[in-house]
């Protein structure tokens, strides 16, 4: 009896001396911290062997020492491949020779690159890369402070429910089974402004007023206007409202309105397109005859209808209204009439344009006197003559 304590007591004592492991891995570097707390006196560390798994082959060894109380014994492995697998093997002697293995141990990834994929108002898209992982932990947070809580995402992630012209800091760290990277971190990544609100106003014959606002912390606005048509325009920054004229007759335009906020813009505004006015048109006469007057109206090829009226010469204009050409008009034949004309395409009215219809019959002048001849006048001189002649004798 007293024989099977003694064994007892001394198997709890070897089984004691095993030795407590820390180990700590890097991107590049294993420690490994072996501390014996109790240690027979014939007990040897005898060294540490590096070991590839895969290939079977030790790739390093670090020297053992003799084993004192409570000591800690450490071997550092450097220069390793990143998210890499290895197995530590550790060599003792408590009076056989003993190897234990530690195992699992993994070299960290890289630090990853982050790079910005999208900015909208709401959300930011970012990439990560290393070149040994494809695994990640990311989060966001606002750049004024804030929790950021990291969570399991693929090489590129999606941020969302972010606020407009917001200021954020991402921050993301590859993994490899149980190992993590250096944490990298992006700051200054913006998101983008609302799009802003857009009005068309003051619209003339050849051009209009773009009106552009955006509530949040825009900084800028670019704009660009352009035939629907053909599309070729490069934004410029303006200031609101932008005034624009002088553009092409019938003329089908396209405005879109962008906010910019650190670089970031948004996305772009665009009204219902806007169209100019028709150039003016022509007014031909067709016939004029005792009673009416028939006239045709010309436009060009974008026109989509006319107004027309008729006014007498020396009344007030009239107002143009929805005519077909060609048009007849009552009418008297010895006045002089007026039509006005306009053209119409989309809605917009060209500038009137007026054309003068002479009377039928042109209206009789006044004759000169008959002409005096060459015997008349001398008689009337010899009467002349007489009448002084007989005012002269009576004097007397």
């Amino acid at each position: 009896m007293l024989t099977l304590i003694i064994l007892l007591t001394l198997i709890r004592e070897i089984q004691s001396q095993s030795p407590v492991i820390t180990r700590t891995m890097l991107n590049d570097t294993i420690i490994v911290q072996l501390n014996f707390t109790t240690v027979l006196p014939v007990f040897v560390n005898e060294g540490f062997d590096l070991i590839d798994p895969n290939a079977g082959m030790v790739l390093a060894s670090v020297a053992g020492s003799e084993v004192e109380v409570n000591q800690t014994y450490m071997a550092t492995f450097t220069n390793l491949a990143p998210s890499s697998v290895f197995t530590v093997e550790f060599h003792f002697n408590n009076g056989t020779n003993v190897t234990e293995e530690i195992t699992f141990l993994y070299t960290a990834p890289n630090k990853p690159l982050i790079s910005i994929v999208l900015q909208s108002s709401t959300s930011v898209r970012a990439s990560f890369t290393t070149t040994t992982s494809t695994r990640y932990e990311a989060c966001i947070t606002s750049s004024q402070g804030g929790s950021c809580t990291f969570t399991t995402v693929k090489s590129s992630n999606t941020f969302s429910r972010l606020t407009p012209s917001g200021n954020y800091t991402i921050k993301v760290k590859a993994m490899f089974h149980s190992s993590s990277s250096e944490i990298a971190s992006m700051d200054q990544v913006y998101t983008a402004p609302n799009s802003p609100t857009v009005n068309v106003a003051s619209k003339t014959a050849d051009g209009f007023q773009v009106i552009f606002n955006e509530m949040s912390s825009t900084t800028s606005y670019k704009v660009c206007i352009y035939l629907s048509s053909n599309r070729s325009c490069t934004p410029t920054e303006e200031i609101s409202p932008k005034n624009y004229g002088g553009l092409i007759k019938s003329g089908n335009y396209t405005i879109e309105v962008v906010a910019i906020f650190q670089d970031v813009y948004s996305d772009p505004t665009i009204p219902p397109p806007h169209y100019t006015a028709p150039a003016e048109p022509t007014i031909n006469l067709l016939s004029r005859t005792e009673s009416n007057i028939t006239v045709e109206f010309l436009g060009s090829s974008e026109t989509d209808s006319f107004k027309a009226c008729i006014y007498e010469n020396g009344t007030s204009e009239c107002t143009p209204a929805p005519e077909e050409s060609p048009k007849v008009y009552d009418a008297f034949s010895n006045q002089t009439y007026f039509v006005r004309l306009v053209a119409i395409y989309q809605s917009k009215e060209s500038s009137a344009v007026s054309h003068m219809i002479a009377p039928l019959v042109d209206v009789p002048t006044t004759q000169p006197p008959p002409e005096t001849t060459a015997a008349s006048s001398s008689s009337q001189k010899f009467t002349a003559g007489i009448f002084l002649f007989g005012l002269l004798l009576f004097s007397r």
